[in-house]
């Protein structure tokens, strides 16, 4: 007979502890039925005192209901610090011998004396069978258009519904991970400054806030339909309206924006599935004591001391985060410019929703050269004169300080000074903005923990024959990469702070395909080789990588080939924009001559 793993030894207690916990406790109306093995806690936090542990079942009188977001991790104790935590439901409750407070998530560890805490699952069977029901008839019409009529049902609405397709199936992905983490949530990190920016103004008031005041004012429904005191009452609903709502709306502008930046609907399609499916499974490896950072391939996990489970929270936007609205409002300023005519009105809209894309993030400027490309020198459009180009940009300009006035005028009364953020107030360097200090660690760090998209937009960006979408790309992503690479703070997250890229390396790599794969098949199998390579050497962790040296030489030479690309596209732009004289014609000179 075979002996019993360690793994299986785990599954089975930690079996045992699950059909525990669920069962240990049930509170239904005013009345708090608790099993043996059930602990007493004097305060609701998992911190504090065990007064007593139940022997007996019994029920309690409940007084009060809280949900908890717990300070620490209590599934790894050994961790001072872990981004993941855990929240629970605590009741006050009394008897004869006095009042304490008692959760359905613990129970009592008799041989650490400790209180266990088991994450369960939470949410919605209803929600997860909408989602499921979607993704079917999504699923089913593709089937039907793909393997039965070779053509689509519908064929102008195929991009649509294909589109939607992609997004109801990541949301019943994300859905499914939500429901089995259970309780486990990201520790909230800036969301109560967001919130506290946000109450105030909901309420009429000024603080020292910490924060841009963008967010917060996103944050204002919430807190007032909620009537919330606390960021932890709205936590929830703010996390499934960026993850379920907003997050399928930058899908969906993506989408909308690759079609237009000369790209067709399939490639459009496939870079925006690439851009929504690949962060369940490519992970930053960040090895702090080792000084080491890379990525790896993983499926998801829903164990609370997974950074994993982390990082996938922060970059699907299943947080209270500002990144996945401030990411909304650049799209959006992005397709608009695309898809609107060279008027005067769109000078207006554009420069008034992209300075709302910095009240929520101040370091979207660094988009300030792609907006200013799309809507000055963008093929395709009508041209301009230089007098409406300088008009256009006055104005543009002009709508840009109107919108983010009233930040100014805050900075000014609150810190000081027009150009001094809150971000002074941090106590770290957040306010410096760009050090080039920062760099020797920035690189290695934001590169190799983006390794894969890095890589291959580097190698596609030289294989896109398409000029324009080229520029486009170019201006997209590499402005804001080179700033977080410099940005003091930028150890806060690998991924979170550039997630607003990832649709437009997702879009180099797929744009690289010609669109003849027959006639250039020596390119097509070029990309997929070096995908292939580059997927199947990824590590699985960092004690793995082979070639460590070798991924941080290559990140400092992808860095200077992005440098050079990024000046030679401006100095493109303003050659052909502004310094390029146009040629001058025989018969401009010498007039037409008359067919009498």
């Amino acid at each position: 007979m075979l002996p019993i793993m360690p793994d299986i030894r785990k599954l089975l207690a930690v079996s045992i502890i699950i059909f525990s916990s669920i069962f240990s406790v049930v509170a239904t109306g005013d009345v708090f039925k608790a099993y043996p093995g059930t602990p007493l806690f004097e305060k609701p936090d998992s911190l504090s005192r065990i007064v007593k542990v139940v022997e007996k079942e019994r029920d309690f009188e409940v007084l009060e209901k809280k949900t908890v977001f717990l300070s620490k991790n209590p599934v790894v104790p050994w961790k001072e610090h872990h981004p993941l935590t855990l929240y629970v439901d605590f009741y006050r409750v009394k008897d004869d011998t006095g009042e304490f407070w008692v959760s359905p998530s613990f129970i009592y560890y008799e041989k650490e004396k400790t209180a266990l805490c088991v994450p369960t699952p939470r949410y919605s069977y209803g929600f997860a069978g909408f989602i499921f029901l979607a993704v079917s008839l999504c699923a089913g019409y593709s089937a039907v258009c793909l393997y039965f009529l070779r053509r689509p049902l519908f064929p102008r609405y195929a991009g649509p519904l294909g589109l939607l397709f992609i997004i109801m199936l990541r949301s019943a992905f994300l859905a499914f991970i939500i429901y089995n983490a259970g309780n486990i949530v990201n520790l909230p990190f800036d969301e109560p400054g967001y919130f506290k920016v946000g109450y105030d103004i909901a309420h009429g008031s000024m603080s020292k806030w910490i924060y841009t005041i963008g967010h917060g004012m996103i944050m204002i429904p919430f807190i007032i339909a909620g009537n919330a005191e606390t960021y932890y009452e709205i936590a929830h609903e703010v996390s499934f309206f960026n993850a379920f709502i907003v997050y399928p709306a930058c899908i969906a502008l993506a989408y909308l924006i690759l079609r237009k930046a000369c790209m067709g609907m399939l490639k459009a399609l496939t870079a925006t599935a690439i851009f929504a499916f690949l962060p369940f499974f490519i992970y930053p490896a960040e090895g702090y004591a080792m000084n080491k950072f890379g990525m790896i391939v993983s499926l998801p996990d829903c164990f609370a001391g997974s950074y994993t489970l982390f990082n996938l929270y922060t970059v699907s936007g299943f947080n209270g985060m500002s990144d996945t609205t401030a990411m909304f409002f650049v799209l959006l300023s992005v397709m608009l410019s695309l898809y609107l005519d060279k008027r005067t009105y769109v000078f207006v809209i554009v420069p008034a929703i992209f300075s709302f894309a910095c009240l929520i993030r101040i370091n979207n400027i660094f988009f300030s050269p792609l907006i200013a490309y799309l809507l000055l020198g963008y093929p395709g459009k009508e041209s301009m004169d230089l007098r409406s180009a300088l008009k256009n940009i006055a104005i543009a300009c002009g709508v840009f300080l109107i919108v983010f006035l009233p930040q100014l005028i805050i900075n000014e009364k609150l810190y000081g000074a027009f150009y001094r953020f809150a971000y002074s107030l941090h106590g770290n360097r957040a306010h410096e903005g760009f050090a080039f200090t920062q760099l020797a660690f920035g690189i290695p760090f934001i590169f190799n923990c983006s390794f894969l998209y890095i890589s291959l937009f580097a190698v596609s960006i030289l294989l896109i024959k398409d000029k324009s979408l080229k520029t486009v790309l170019v201006l997209w992503a590499i402005p804001m990469l080179f700033f977080f690479c410099g940005y003091p703070e930028n150890i806060g997250s690998p991924v979170r702070f550039i997630v607003s890229l990832f649709p437009a390396f997702t879009a180099a790599f797929v744009a690289a395909f010609p669109d003849n794969i027959r006639k250039s098949k020596w390119r097509t199998i070029l990309l997929l080789s070096l995908a292939l390579i580059l997927l199947l050497t990824f590590p699985r962790s960092l004690q793995d990588y082979p070639y460590y040296f070798l991924y941080n030489c290559l990140s400092y030479a992808m860095f200077v080939f992005f440098a050079v690309l990024l000046v030679w596209t401006l100095f493109d732009i303003a050659f052909h924009s502004f310094l390029r004289r146009p040629k001058i014609s025989d018969q401009d000179v010498m007039g037409t001559p008359d067919k009498t």
